[in-house]
């Protein structure tokens, strides 16, 4: 077995925690480009559209990381991703928060596969925009009632 960042690990563990990473963000790329049409004011929706570029970010950043540990004409992306539907927008926003908390657990347990620091410590960067992003969608339910912030 291989130590990756100073963790047993394999490179094909990692490899695989970064394709998941490529898709789930590039899902949530798509999902926020339906999300914030259905946003109650501009505000929202322009801040929902700030976070579908973070997103866009993390997905460059993930392939390049991808690029680097396989052969770099090997097609990134598998499939075309399920297409999503909002019927309402908190119902969206409370998908888009618990997405955003998966993907927090997610990066937090790549990093310590990562193959060196400078990849660990891009993963733990994309990791904390979710944790912004996670606390946006948060605020939004907390407004509405939908979750209670003190608990």
């Amino acid at each position: 077995m291989t130590t990756y960042f100073g963790y047993p690990g394999s490179e094909s563990s990692f490899i695989e925690g970064v394709r998941k990473a490529l898709m789930d963000e590039r899902k949530a790329y798509e999902f926020y480009g339906e999300l914030w049409r259905y946003a109650p004011n501009r505000a929202i929706a322009d801040r929902i559209r700030d976070i579908r570029m973070d997103e866009h970010h993390h997905y460059a950043l993930f392939s390049q990381m991808l690029k680097r540990q396989i052969d770099p004409w090997e097609e990134v992306l598998e499939g075309q991703p399920a297409a999503t539907s909002i019927p309402q927008f908190f119902k969206g926003v409370r998908r888009a928060y618990q997405d955003e908390v998966e993907a927090i657990m997610t990066y937090a347990n790549l990093s310590l596969l990562a193959p060196d620091y400078a990849i660990a410590a891009r993963v733990r960067d994309i990791m904390r925009d979710e944790v912004i992003h996670a606390e946006f969608f948060a605020e939004l339910l907390a407004v509405a009632g939908l979750i209670d912030m003190e608990a």
